[in-house]
């Protein structure tokens, strides 16, 4: 297993567990968050404090349920691929949307990431 797609499991496992203190050593200091949406939590998130303050909304926003479930993890040079799901619970029970993470590394650490969701209307149910 290389680099890249060893950070890309740990990055992973921190997701799953909600751990933004373990998502934050996968992090460069730099590092860029794309999020799409039509929200307020919509659009770029440059820096590790930036993302880890989002993360933090979103566990507000979910009461603490939210996570990302990786399914899948391929990773090339200093490109991984996440496929999954986000999930949620909110007061008419469990949500769970298809999703990829797409994750570059460089130096061994993450310095970019970008979120495709396959239903945004549900996402952005969620962030309002």
């Amino acid at each position: 297993m290389g680099p890249t797609r060893g950070i890309a499991d740990r990055l992973l496992a921190a997701l799953e567990r909600g751990d933004p203190a373990r998502v934050a050593e996968t992090l460069a200091a730099d590092a860029v968050l794309h999020v799409p949406g039509r929200t307020g939590l919509w659009g770029p998130y440059e820096g590790q404090e930036a993302i880890l303050g989002f993360l933090r909304r979103l566990a507000r926003l979910s009461r603490g349920t939210f996570r990302f479930h990786g399914d899948r993890v391929l990773a090339d040079g200093e490109l991984a691929i996440v496929i999954g799901r986000v999930g949620w619970d909110r007061q008419a029970g469990h949500r769970s949307v298809p999703a990829i993470l797409e994750v570059t590394v460089q130096r061994e650490e993450v310095v970019h990431l970008r979120v495709f969701h396959d239903d945004q209307p549900a996402v952005d149910q969620l962030c309002s």
